[in-house]
């Protein structure tokens, strides 16, 4: 809340995990900010949750899995001296929207 509080110019928070997004959701409600009108807040991780409290959050879906195959990949790649360790990866991540 304090957070919000020092800046009330912001109108949308991107939250690194849900449960932060949660307590954001919880934050907005005590100031009385409506969300998604006067504050979006988007979440990380898609947890199941976000569906049941009032405003949904939307959330960006990370596929653990596939990233944790190329952390190991790029981890054994290393071991072996096959690999810069300042190569980069990509992947898919989705975006459930609230509503």
């Amino acid at each position: 809340a304090n957070f919000l509080q020092n800046h009330p110019e912001l109108t949308a928070l991107y939250c690194a995990h849900d449960y932060t997004a949660l307590q954001a959701l919880k934050a907005a409600s005590r100031l009385h900010l409506d969300v998604p009108d006067q504050l979006a807040i988007l979440g990380t991780n898609d947890f199941l949750v976000n569906q049941f409290v009032t405003p949904t959050l939307s959330s960006v879906r990370i596929p653990i899995q596939d990233d944790a195959a190329i952390c190991l990949d790029k981890l054994e790649r290393l071991a072996n001296g096959h690999d810069e360790p300042t190569s980069h990866s990509t992947i898919s991540v989705s975006c459930r929207a609230s509503g």
